[in-house]
């Protein structure tokens, strides 16, 4: 891993397919080639592992796993969402309240994510209805990623190589 890089993280308490963890990978993947420089941040404990298996092998079948980094959720979050300098939400079903989107802004960081219940209502309320994209449009959500201004260097990332 190279000092410097930009860390775009998905984190959630347990991985299954209505979290959309297999949106983040397809995003993820189409922007290794366009950013050089970015690493991805794969927070959480498989639920379901055939799903897990199946987005490990999109992963390791794209030439790009060496810049996926996977880790057991960490339910001391200050030891997580400082590394990152993206959260991605790309939640299929609505979310009662949406934490993972009030976490990352806690912490200053930039949170993309699908319009999905209390996810949508975080965003909103703290005015960021801009970093919204439609739930399950996963091009949107690339784009949203490729055109972010708040991706920088992230020297936290240390802690975790």
């Amino acid at each position: 891993m190279n000092d410097g890089c930009r860390i775009v993280g998905f984190i959630a308490s347990s991985l299954h397919s209505e979290k959309g963890l297999e949106h983040f990978v397809h995003m993820a993947l189409s922007v290794c080639p366009e950013v050089q420089d970015v690493q991805f941040l794969i927070v959480g404990n498989a639920f379901d592992a055939y799903y897990m298996t199946y987005c490990q092998h999109i992963i390791g079948q794209s030439g790009y796993a060496s810049r996926f980094h996977r880790m057991p959720f960490e339910a001391r979050i200050e030891l997580v969402y400082p590394a990152m300098d993206l959260v991605i939400i790309p939640n299929l079903i609505d979310e009662g309240f949406g934490m993972t989107a009030l976490e990352g802004l806690v912490f200053g960081k930039g949170v993309i994510a699908y319009r999905a219940g209390g996810l949508e209502e975080i965003l909103r309320t703290t005015g960021n209805a801009d970093w919204l994209v439609e739930k399950g449009d996963s091009s949107l959500l690339t784009a949203s990623v490729k055109g972010s201004k708040r991706l920088r260097s992230s020297e936290a990332w240390a802690q975790w190589t």
